[in-house]
């Protein structure tokens, strides 16, 4: 048996919430090779790793991370890694139903994603927009804000507030057991998206009594071994309103799941099935539940589009409304002395402003100037800025 040893100082956070932090020199883990004997008195049919009993405690401690690893295996690597920090953040908001636990310090970020870390807006939005982009469009975010503050150093910082998109929902009712697929349902963005209803509105089954239906539901039994005198014969008495092509899908399903073997007469049983109105269990998808996710998939990739549209115009109609003021309003005398004052301001606030560069300075100084200026501009609501469009 060999061990592997090392010193270990960590901080986690706990699936219930509280803080751990282990500072220990133990070893980890035994390799347990072919032959020798393992903790329960056997002898290792292979090479076993015997995780240590303090440190597979820990381990049973962490949080929970539900994650489509599908879904994950789609991104970026930058969005992979937001996906992974976000995704317990989202986990813990739904469970306890706590929206606030939907938000993340910039900082903080940074040092989980182990990504660049900016000290002026505009270069930390353009990187926050990269990697918020894939998940605003697959529907795992539905929006994010953000609120100016400044770190426990005084240096600029922001907290990123977001709200969970359809995508995270159907997420985390999959991994709580509820049935279904990892599949979201859409939610519209108040008046700015109206013409994208809040899911997709199902047409219920088609009846499957006399009508432009008959030559298909005739064909798909014929094509499962029923004939055709047998055919016209069921469909003279099904109930109004059965779902017969979806019972033959579930009943292909029935059929492929049980052994070779095991339905000796499958077109009697598909017979039986529509005879006897079997109903089809609402976790089951058929080729029209496959139809009906896909249109739905396709309108929340249109409505995502759009959103971001809209977030992208509505940031450069308030940078225009400034970028006005500052030269309809201000002389540029007028315009540097706001500057000044606030790199004054910072310098007399913050002792360790004095180490910022001076480009850091003057575009956090910009920054907070143009807010400033921002106050004294009309701007319309974003749900009015939508209406005009």
């Amino acid at each position: 048996m060999r061990v592997h040893s090392s010193p270990s100082k960590s901080a986690t956070q706990t699936s219930r919430g509280s803080r751990k932090t282990l500072e220990a020199d133990f070893t980890r883990y035994s390799v347990i090779f072919t032959g020798e004997r393992l903790p329960d008195k056997r002898r290792a049919d292979c090479v076993y790793i015997s995780l240590n009993d303090v440190y597979w405690s820990m381990l049973n401690d962490a949080p929970f991370r539900p994650q489509d690893y599908e879904y994950l295996k789609s991104l970026t690597p930058s969005a992979q890694r937001f996906y992974e920090i976000i995704g317990v953040k989202f986990y813990n908001a739904f469970r306890f139903n706590n929206p606030n636990a939907s938000r993340i310090t910039y900082s903080e970020y940074c040092s989980y994603s182990a990504q660049q870390r900016y000290f002026d807006y505009e270069h930390f939005k353009k990187q926050m927009y990269k990697v918020h982009q894939p998940h605003k469009q697959s529907g795992y975010l539905a929006g994010v804000s953000y609120e100016a503050m400044l770190d426990g150093e005084g240096r600029p910082d922001w907290m990123m507030l977001y709200v969970p998109g359809p995508k995270a929902r159907s997420e985390y009712d999959f991994f709580m057991g509820k049935p279904g697929l990892l599949e979201g349902s859409t939610e519209t963005f108040a008046e700015c998206t109206a013409d994208v209803t809040a899911g997709v509105a199902v047409d219920p089954a088609p009846s499957s009594g006399p009508g432009e239906y008959d030559q298909e539901i005739i064909a798909a039994m014929l094509k499962r071994g029923i004939s055709e005198k047998q055919a016209q014969a069921l469909l003279g008495g099904v109930r109004e309103g059965q779902a017969v092509l979806e019972q033959l899908e579930y009943a292909d399903y029935r059929i492929a799941c049980e052994p070779l073997g095991t339905f000796r007469n499958p077109p009697g049983f598909y017979i039986s099935v529509i005879r006897d109105n079997t109903p089809v269990p609402e976790s089951f998808e058929g080729s029209r539940k496959r139809a009906e996710r896909a249109e739905q998939e396709r309108r929340l990739e249109q409505e995502c589009r759009r959103r971001l549209e809209l977030e992208v115009s509505y940031e450069r109609y308030k940078r225009e409304l400034v970028e006005q003021y500052i030269r309809e309003e201000l002389t540029a005398v007028e315009h540097e002395a706001l500057i000044e004052q606030h790199k004054q301001n910072y310098l007399a606030q913050f002792r360790n402003a004095t180490h910022w560069s001076v480009e850091s300075l003057h575009s956090v100084a910009t920054s907070a100037a143009a807010s400033d200026i921002a106050k004294r501009v009309p701007v319309q609501p974003f749900e009015e800025f939508c209406r005009g469009l």
